[in-house]
């Protein structure tokens, strides 16, 4: 009983965290001058050092050649590696510079319209929390790891970047049938690859 208290203790800590991570994203403006800052515990950065290292010889293998190219300029540039979970603003800052994309932080999950509204003014939607430390290689919502290794890289990316944009725009003024359909073609070449 004891063991099940502590575990119950550590989920809610962990949703409690998440959930003052997410509410930096749920109070950003567009109009602040640069997107929230956010100093990650230990037991974060273990999560993300465990990804990383995981993630990245796996990168290495199958990620394209764009992708990595970013990856590694993230790395000079942007703090990313795996004793430390870069800075949205960091990597925003970075994808602006080549592509002319920002990132902007959320709370979570966003509508399909939302998210592909998102697109078509050159912004990608991020979460800034980490998964659960129980589960590691598994989260069933977006999560940072989530976000940069399997996204932000090719906002730096002209094609890419432009591909997105225009299924973004064209999701301006669609109805909820072509909003599904443009969901799909995202989901199914873009989030699955």
């Amino acid at each position: 009983i004891h063991a099940r208290f502590e575990a119950m203790n550590k989920i809610k800590e962990y949703m409690k965290r998440r959930d003052e991570i997410a509410a930096l994203g749920i109070n950003y403006s567009m109009k602040d001058p640069t997107l929230p800052y956010l100093e990650y515990n230990d037991l974060e950065k273990q999560v993300w050092k465990t990804c990383y290292e995981k993630l990245m010889p796996l990168m290495e293998k199958h990620a394209c050649e764009e992708c990595l190219y970013t990856l590694g300029e993230m790395e000079k540039h942007c703090g990313f590696k795996s004793s430390n979970i870069p800075q949205l603003e960091d990597i925003s800052r970075y994808i602006m510079k080549a592509t002319g994309w920002r990132l902007k932080p959320v709370g979570g999950l966003l509508s399909q319209r939302e998210f592909l509204n998102g697109l078509a003014f050159r912004t990608f939607h991020s979460t800034q929390y980490i998964r659960h430390h129980s589960k590691p290689f598994y989260t069933p919502e977006p999560d940072i790891v989530h976000e940069l290794f399997g996204h932000a890289a090719m906002f730096a990316h002209k094609d890419f970047a432009e591909f997105s944009q225009q299924i973004g725009l064209a999701s301006l003024g669609a109805d909820e049938a072509e909003i599904a359909r443009l969901g799909a073609i995202y989901w199914f070449t873009i989030e699955f690859g």
